[in-house]
């Protein structure tokens, strides 16, 4: 699926056709297999108890882009209708203990037995997560608020032995472009979390509004924040 400027759309289709990007990998004995065949292997994707809604987000965004890549259903169910026995072929987001040291951002996927572990935290690490198994699994690739590239896929698999750890090198992450400062749920995406000097409302399901969005310091112009001048400019 594509959306946007249709010369780009054609311009876009080759370069990832010459790139070799977009294209699911093919299984291996002992692989997860998230989707074969015309029907979802488990089509289901596991929430952790008391989910956030950082965490409902990830499930629902899973779900929705399984459904454009592969026409599958999946159901987002909570932990305790597992039964005791996780599906084979499932996603189950987990909230990582702070002794994993992810911080809000980082993420694990891993691959426990035949299904697929997402471990972050409650506020972005888990949809991160899932955003990382769609385009490197997947080949989503998202280049605007208006223009992504989802492939049709007959097979999805993941690694038997996976087991991914990714801690971003800065806590903060901005791009000074007007799409993904106007754009959170886009910005997500790209796994960019600074929207200072907007005035656009960052939802709770991307993490909400803390400072590293704008409610702080933010990157720049902060001596008026740090040294007030309606307290210290009379006296100093």
């Amino acid at each position: 699926m594509v959306k946007g400027n249709s010369d780009v759309r054609e311009l876009m289709i080759c370069l990832l056709a010459v790139l070799g990007l977009g294209t699911a990998a093919s299984a291996g004995a002992g692989d997860v297999v998230l989707f074969d065949g015309g029907a979802v292997a488990a089509g289901r994707i596991v929430l952790p108890p008391a989910p956030s809604a950082s965490q409902r987000y990830a499930a629902e965004e899973y779900a929705a882009y399984m459904k454009k890549m592969t026409g599958g259903d999946v159901s987002v169910v909570g932990a305790d209708a597992s039964g005791g026995r996780t599906k084979p072929g499932s996603v189950v987001l987990v909230t990582a203990d702070p002794s994993e040291n992810l911080g809000e951002d980082g993420f694990t996927l891993r691959s426990r037995g035949d299904v697929l572990e997402i471990r972050g935290s409650r506020v972005r690490g888990c949809l991160y997560g899932v955003y990382e198994l769609l385009e490197r699994f997947g080949g989503c690739r998202w280049y605007a608020s208006d223009f992504e590239v989802v492939p049709k896929l007959s097979r999805l698999v993941v690694p038997e032995n996976l087991d991914v750890t990714e801690r971003p090198a800065f806590a903060m992450r901005q791009a000074w472009w007007y799409d993904v400062k106007t754009n959170p749920l886009f910005a997500a995406k790209l796994r960019l979390n600074g929207f200072n000097a907007t005035d656009v409302p960052v939802p709770e399901e991307i993490g909400g509004d803390t400072f590293r969005f704008g409610a702080g310091l933010e990157n720049s112009h902060t001596l008026f924040k740090l040294m007030p001048h309606q307290k210290y400019f009379k006296e100093h």
